[in-house]
């Protein structure tokens, strides 16, 4: 093999973070709201050809953010609003170092979404702001341009995490792309910016 070829090997999603985009595109697709039921896990699992614990895991994940809530023997509905309410933060304590590096793959599976949703539309990419971290300045950048975003469930969730990682003090432990970086993955389009995004995940 020639050693001057660069071989990039492409990190996926872990299954239950693709679980929770599809259960969230369900739920924009079907027009759901408060209230309503969601598919069973074992039908969820039917549909997507993957397993029922890695389903579990995605509810059990949404179920933690407050967005769904499950009833023993009747199923799993949508929460009442506010759809995001992460209990850590209605207790007002620190989260654990494990629990942090599960939100921060969720928030980071959020702004990957919604970038390549405002890529698809022509947006701007982000400006430098030497004040701002990388995630600050993506967060501001995506609440300039939410009237773009029709998927007001994911931009609940991602300005929740946010929050809460911003109130703990963990994205300042976070890995720091460089903006730059992202805006040229982001000009070159979605596969681009999901090599990007996945390289922070689980490091």
């Amino acid at each position: 093999m020639n050693e001057n070829m660069r071989y990039i090997v492409k990190k996926l999603p872990k299954m239950y973070q693709q679980i929770i985009s599809q259960i969230i595109d369900y739920i924009e697709q079907k027009n759901l709201s408060a209230g309503d039921r969601i598919p069973t896990e074992r039908e969820i699992s039917e549909m997507l050809k993957v397993s029922r614990a890695s389903v579990r895991e995605a509810i059990r994940s949404l179920e933690l953010l407050g967005y769904v809530v499950s009833k023993q023997g009747e199923g799993t509905y949508i929460a009442n609003p506010p759809a995001f309410v992460i209990p850590a933060r209605s207790f007002d304590h620190r989260i654990s170092d494990k629990a942090s590096d599960h939100y921060f793959e969720i928030f980071i599976m959020c702004i990957e979404k919604i970038s390549i949703t405002l890529q698809m539309k022509q947006v701007a990419p982000p400006e430098e702001n030497s004040n701002l971290n990388f995630w600050s300045s993506c967060f501001n950048w995506i609440q300039d341009y939410k009237i773009e975003i029709e998927n007001e469930e994911l931009l609940s969730l991602l300005t929740q995490l946010y929050h809460l990682l911003m109130e703990n003090g963990n994205l300042v432990n976070k890995p720091t792309p460089i903006l730059s970086n992202f805006n040229s993955a982001y000009r070159l389009g979605s596969n681009e910016l999901n090599h990007f995004f996945q390289k922070y995940v689980s490091l």
